[in-house]
């Protein structure tokens, strides 16, 4: 049993918990721990040559706090300091640790982007979601394929190259919405058609779009934070699969059937 710091007594007197500790709280209890570290184990340093390295769950937790919370990687190392949520989801004790410095993260956070770790987190997740019947697969009716793309989103064929060259792909009529302001105007006494199948494909695409919400949201992923598609990536694969994991500990679910 860990001993309990003063901090801890003073913080467990409150009367209101803050918004970021209760999903900290969610997200300590619905995260596979143990699986997702033992996917970590085969890449990690084993500590045979120079000093033992630091535990593989504890740069885990600081990883994700950077990734759901948007932080630098000196951010993420002031924030653990500043914040009780995030020290005690770290289970870090000042009187016995510090935090992992901003350099001990980057090589962590490097390891992962270039062993495609994020993706084996993602992936194990939809197993057990598949597992436990709460995934659904049926076919795509969401292209959310990253790309790398230049600087200019301008496109006169509206087309990838990918999608051309593929006579499954190119067959597919991508039905794209259209912004309100674009519909014409009609009397009071007509139909109008345009703006009601308009609806109807909004119907269709916010069966998907709630997990990007939460991404963009409460994730804070707004734009890309580095440079190349691994990293980014990886960064996302791991976001979607804190997603999946949110969103199933929201309706007080299991991960995996009993």
């Amino acid at each position: 049993m860990k001993q309990e710091s003063f901090s801890d007594m003073e913080y467990r007197s409150r009367k209101k918990k803050t918004k970021r500790e209760e999903f900290l709280e969610i997200m300590d209890e619905i995260i596979p721990w143990e699986e997702w570290v033992s996917l970590v184990v085969p890449h990690y340093p084993t500590g045979k040559r120079g000093r033992p390295p630091i535990e593989i769950e504890t740069m885990l937790r600081m990883y994700l706090l950077q990734c759901w919370f948007s932080l630098s990687d000196e951010g993420v190392e002031d924030a653990i300091y500043d914040s009780y949520a995030m020290r005690k989801f770290m289970g870090i004790n000042f009187f016995e640790q510090d935090v992992p410095d901003a350099t001990t993260l980057l090589h962590f956070r490097h390891l992962l982007e270039e062993k495609g770790i994020g993706k084996l987190f993602f992936d194990a997740i939809n197993r057990c979601l598949e597992g436990a019947g709460r995934m659904m697969r049926g076919g795509s009716i969401v292209d959310a394929t990253l790309i790398s793309a230049p600087s200019s989103t301008k496109n006169a064929e509206k087309k990838r190259e990918e999608i051309k060259s593929d006579p499954q792909l190119s067959a597919i009529e991508y039905r794209i919405n259209r912004r309100p302001g674009r519909f014409p105007r009609v009397s009071d006494n007509a139909i109008d058609w345009e703006r009601y199948i308009e609806n109807r494909k909004s119907a269709v695409r916010c069966k998907v779009e709630h997990p990007y919400r939460i991404v963009k949201n409460i994730f804070g992923f707004r734009k890309t934070v580095y440079r190349g598609l691994r990293k980014n990536l990886n960064r996302l694969h791991v976001l979607f699969a804190s997603v999946n994991l949110y969103m199933l500990a929201r309706v007080g679910g299991s991960l995996c059937p009993a």
